[in-house]
């Protein structure tokens, strides 16, 4: 096997595993929303992660400001805006909606936006596109059914969510390529740091006093968030973004499972349909689009 797909393998197998623990940070966030204001929880998870982040360098010997230029980088802060929005506008929609739920809408964003690009961009419709966006609006609309207040506001903020996080992958990707000698480490502290900034006036416009219980949460909300991001920056230094992008998907098992241990939530039918419609369009839309890019042989 040659270098490039063992390094390619090294990072699918590290998205994936990312995969499985960003979805325990948002449980987290989940349970911080009864006693804290969401704009307050957006802005101590990424603070939360950039101080392990720095302390864990400090502690190796490697200060993660030696690398100035690429933590403060214009990419790096518009990675941290679009970091924060998609995070303030998902821990919205969790108020609302269980996490595979959220999740599932969240997942749509990408695929709508793809939807927009011959209108924005000017790009070639793709008859592909239309109908991977039919099938998720389909299995957005089964998700909702089940809910008493039908249509939420909860929709609207996940979906926005999933816009922001596909752009923030992009900017990952563009960063992580033009620092591939920089540890994922200081790539997730850049992210972390610009995201806190861009979270502080909102955080300090709700701000509360912080109940003592709630102290265990946000650390360990912020923990697994810091080893998540340092995956995924670690996988987007080994694999493209297309190659990359079908493994997004695999969160939806990690969602599951943290949401039946934290919330004993157990999807209806319907939501379950729902999940698998937007799933299944999602991930053809993604492996369609990878076999486009992809050169042919012979």
């Amino acid at each position: 096997m040659a270098g490039r797909d063992r390094r390619a393998l090294a990072g699918l197998a590290l998205m994936t595993l990312a995969m499985q623990v960003v979805p325990v940070s948002d449980a987290l966030a989940k349970l911080l929303t009864a006693s804290l204001p969401v704009m307050m929880i957006a802005f101590l998870r990424p603070c939360v992660q950039g101080l392990l982040l720095a302390s864990l360098a400090m502690l190796r010997g490697r200060p993660p400001l030696r690398h100035r230029a690429a933590v403060f980088s214009r990419h790096q802060a518009l990675r941290g805006l679009l970091w924060w929005l998609a995070t303030a506008l998902f821990f919205l929609s969790l108020r609302e909606h269980a996490i595979p739920a959220a999740l599932a809408l969240f997942f749509t964003g990408p695929i709508f936006m793809a939807l927009a690009a011959p209108v924005l961009l000017r790009e070639k419709f793709d008859w592909r596109v239309g109908l991977a966006a039919a099938a998720s609006f389909a299995g957005v609309l089964l998700i909702l059914r089940p809910d008493a207040g039908g249509w939420r506001l909860g929709i609207l903020w996940a979906l926005g969510a999933g816009i922001c996080y596909a752009l923030y992958l992009i900017e990952t990707r563009r960063v992580a390529v033009a620092s591939a000698d920089l540890p994922a480490g200081d790539i997730a502290f850049g992210g972390a740091f610009w995201a806190g900034c861009c979270g502080l006036p909102f955080a300090l416009a709700a701000w509360q006093a912080i109940p003592p219980q709630a102290w265990p949460l946000i650390v360990g909300m912020g923990a697994a968030s810091a080893v998540g991001h340092i995956l995924i920056a670690a996988a987007a230094q080994r694999a493209q973004a297309s190659e990359l992008a079908p493994y997004h998907y695999t969160e939806m098992a990690g969602a599951l499972a943290v949401s039946y241990v934290f919330f004993a939530d157990v999807p209806a039918p319907a939501v379950w349909a729902g999940i698998a419609m937007i799933l299944g369009s999602s991930l053809w839309f993604a492996t369609t689009r990878r076999a486009q890019a992809e050169p042919s042989v012979g």
